[in-house]
């Protein structure tokens, strides 16, 4: 038995939503035709779309009082570094310049997590496939 569990980009699928992700249309091509398959060695049971059922997690990871939070308690730990230890506190901002170019991408990535629009560019499946 061969369990598929991944998101996929749609055809439809523009700009950045459809750099990230299996094609969905070219999975289903070579699932269906490639040697192994062909040949009956593998059956597709079920294929199941379960993008409803995951944009909870996207829509949560999204959550902007989350992240406002998230930041409030890194804004805190970065003064209490900075009232503690000098020495420290020169060591984190180093990092924090060193990651910036990471921590801007982060942030413009964050259309990734965006529900709406995974939901209209990708189909996050479960599928299972069965040795005939």
């Amino acid at each position: 038995m061969w369990i598929v569990s991944d998101y996929f980009v749609l055809e439809t699928a523009q700009g950045v939503m459809a750099k990230s992700g299996h094609n969905y249309a070219q999975f289903q091509d070579y699932a269906q035709f490639q040697e192994g398959f062909a040949r009956g060695d593998f059956v597709c049971e079920f294929d199941r779309d379960i993008t409803d059922e995951t944009l909870k997690t996207l829509e949560f990871a999204k959550d902007e009082d989350i992240v406002r939070r998230g930041a409030l308690a890194l804004t805190m730990l970065r003064q209490r570094i900075n009232q503690r230890s000098k020495i420290l506190a020169a060591i984190v901002n180093v990092i924090l310049w060193l990651g910036r170019k990471e921590i801007h991408k982060l942030n413009d990535s964050r259309i990734l997590i965006d529900a709406k629009a995974f939901a209209t560019n990708k189909t996050y499946r479960i599928m299972c496939f069965r040795r005939s």
